[in-house]
């Protein structure tokens, strides 16, 4: 027959008190996302560090693949028209590359380091999370490959004004003067900057799409635009 344990064999099975050192506002925050009875709510992005940290105490595995799968979602939507940049990926790509470096979270990392190569240089410069120098070197590497690529983009734009136009811009003027030569160099000059800043390919067409169509106060002639030179 089953007996319960006197209470001096009881003493003897008893683990150590568990010790909780976390706020009471992390442990909420914690329950909140594996409460079945509530509907889950989004990662806060100004808490999703301590709510990592103290899921990782407690190995509570659900949370990570949540992030996880958020992440590869946001990623999805990198070249949605109006995506949100309020966007953990997009607004903190440095901190979504800590978190997976401190977690060991590889897709992540992946997903971090592919924005980070070609997200506004503001979001790097600005954040004060910190990360290893290896890494860090290798992100300023891929971004400079990106720059180099676009400058490349911008020789050829550069060089298409001196070649006979084409049949689909035979009504074009090839040879600028100098009005439209200013305007061609400042044209130049801030598209290569914009790379710089983000060396993305929506800031290579924003800048592209920007270029003014109109009558030159010079020659009187439609301006000529880079891009029908190809």
């Amino acid at each position: 027959m089953f007996e319960l344990p006197t209470s001096d064999q009881a003493q003897g099975t008893m683990h150590e008190p568990l010790v909780v050192t976390e706020t009471a506002d992390a442990l909420e925050d914690l329950l909140e996302q594996i409460d079945p009875k509530m509907l889950t709510p989004a990662l806060d992005n100004d808490k999703i560090i301590d709510i990592l940290e103290v899921a990782r105490k407690y190995q509570i595995q659900i949370i990570f693949d949540r992030f996880e799968e958020e992440i590869q979602v946001q990623y999805q939507l990198r070249n949605a028209p109006g995506r949100s940049t309020q966007l953990l990926l997009f607004s903190r790509p440095l901190l979504v590359l800590y978190i997976a470096l401190q977690h060991d979270i590889e897709s992540v990392g992946k997903r971090a380091i592919q924005e980070l190569a070609r997200c506004s240089s503001d979001l790097i410069g600005n954040d004060e999370i910190e990360i290893p120098t290896k890494v860090f070197k290798h992100i300023q590497r891929l971004r400079e490959e990106r720059i180099q690529k676009y400058r490349t983009y911008i020789d050829i734009l550069a060089k298409a004004r001196n070649r006979s136009p084409s049949k689909r811009s035979v009504h074009i003027h090839t040879t600028p003067c100098v009005t439209c030569a200013k305007f061609c160099s400042e044209f130049l000059f801030q598209l290569e900057k914009g790379v710089e800043e983000q060396p993305a390919w929506k800031t290579f067409n924003r800048i592209c799409r920007a270029e003014i169509l109109a009558k030159c106060e010079t020659c009187r002639e439609r301006r000529p635009r880079l891009l029908d030179s190809f």
